[in-house]
């Protein structure tokens, strides 16, 4: 359909994820995965993928565990809290 294969479609999803993910933490600050996923509608892989690329970006860090939390929680780093 599209001309788009699977592979391709898969792709596209992945991005959307992440754009979307990347928006709810600037407009929330943190969150966990599955919170993200049920509130969004995103398939948790999709978000899980979505938060990798994030932290790898520097965008996000897992302060969860400094916070007394047992699930990961993620947040902006300083630098992004101003975006």
């Amino acid at each position: 359909m599209g001309g788009r294969d699977s592979t391709g479609a898969q792709a596209g999803r992945e991005e959307a994820a992440y754009h979307i993910v990347r928006r709810y933490f600037l407009i929330a600050g943190y969150g966990t995965e599955r919170t993200i996923a049920r509130t969004l509608g995103i398939d948790p892989k999709l978000v899980s993928r979505a938060v990798i690329r994030l932290m790898r970006e520097g965008m996000l860090a897992a302060p969860g565990a400094d916070w007394g939390l047992a699930r990961a929680c993620y947040a902006l780093t300083e630098e992004h809290l101003q975006e």
